[in-house]
């Protein structure tokens, strides 16, 4: 099956998840530094958004280790539509959903001309 992959991946993106899949263990970020073409920007930037998307994760005990989830696998294989994947730090600056009608909107203050 063919890939479909998701408006939010890089060109590091499948590299990653390849390599990973075709390891048992979790890999340092300096092994795929190493071994992966694009630079380390971009591989981190990837690592990022896969991780976000559910599609890796880091090891338990280390976390500059990575490891490809099933649903990483699935992706791979071609059963899921990376774009249909919801991001998982989906959040804004107070650290919540970006949903939340309780945050604070400077646009709702209104100058009433006095100064004090």
């Amino acid at each position: 099956m063919r890939r479909k992959r998701g408006a939010w991946m890089n060109k590091a993106s499948d590299p990653v998840l390849e390599f990973l899949d075709g390891h048992d263990i979790a890999v340092p970020v300096s092994v795929l530094d190493i071994e992966l073409d694009p630079s380390r920007a971009t591989i981190a930037r990837a690592l990022s958004e896969l991780e976000s998307h559910g599609l890796i994760e880091t090891h338990d005990d280390y976390t500059t280790h990575y490891q490809i989830t099933d649903l990483g696998r699935d992706y791979l294989d071609g059963k899921v539509d990376a774009d249909n994947l919801p991001a998982n730090n989906d959040t804004d600056a107070d650290g919540d959903a970006d949903n939340d009608e309780n945050d604070f909107d400077a646009s709702e203050l209104e100058d009433d001309g006095d100064e004090e």
